[in-house]
């Protein structure tokens, strides 16, 4: 063996011999640490938190459906009677953004022996009204213009962020509440939140209001009831 061999074999045995010591040395303190690491004991909840309001806003379909023998006719008419009903809306102060197409369609009648007779076009636009008070006169109204299609009627609430958070606050007691009486039944101590996730809010509660076409001279009546916002939440506690 070589003097450069010899040196070199020489190196390697005591760096083998320095890390069994170093192993030797630290394990132990390294397992004791890992056994002296307490377990964290969680629990996790689901709240819920409700906050009722009186709608304010008022959402319709409003359409126009025409019946002809010939297509042109049945168009022209319902483009007549359409035309009629944007402008009366317009007119009553509802803006181009809470006017929107929100269908169109032609289709056939047939007879029996599936001969074509007739066609239907029907022309729809979703209206939002941001005044209850004025709202039943402006479906009467529209109705009396050439409307003959109002359905989808929806009421909501226009501005939800204080709703929200009152929710929110209410979601995180419901939670609260029902991990206490967890670990109170279990004999444990609850602890403080570790994570709290929000499964969002949303607006329930709708309404129909139904319109028949007639030349008298009334305003549908609107009920406005309630709407509620809804909060989910999730959120872990720890537990001792």
């Amino acid at each position: 063996m070589t003097k450069k061999s010899l040196i070199l074999t020489t190196v390697l045995m005591l760096a083998v011999a320095i890390g069994a010591v170093l192993f030797t040395t630290y394990s132990p303190l390294l397992a004791q640490d890992d056994l002296a690491s307490p377990i964290r004991r969680t629990i996790s909840v689901s709240g819920a938190g409700i906050v009722t309001a009186v709608p304010d806003v008022l959402g319709a379909n409003i359409g126009v459906e025409s019946e002809n023998d010939n297509l042109s006719d049945a168009l022209a008419d319902n483009n007549t009677r359409m035309s009629a009903v944007l402008a009366l809306l317009k007119e009553l102060g509802v803006e181009d953004k809470d006017i929107q197409t929100s269908n169109f369609f032609i289709s056939e009648r047939r007879d029996r022996e599936g001969n074509i007779t007739g066609f239907f076009v029907n022309n729809s636009v979703r209206v939002t009204l941001r005044n209850l008070d004025t709202a039943g006169n402006i479906l009467d109204q529209v109705v009396q213009s050439g409307a003959n299609r109002v359905n989808g009627i929806q009421l909501s609430i226009s501005d939800t962020t204080a709703l929200l958070s009152q929710a929110r606050a209410l979601a995180v007691v419901d939670a609260r509440a029902k991990a206490k009486e967890f670990t109170d039944a279990a004999g444990m101590f609850l602890g403080t939140p570790i994570t709290i996730n929000e499964a969002g809010g949303f607006q329930g509660g709708t309404a129909r209001v139904a319109v028949a076409e007639s030349s008298a001279d009334f305003s549908v009546p609107i009920a406005a009831g309630e709407s509620s916002v809804t909060v989910n939440v999730s959120i872990t506690y720890e537990i001792f």
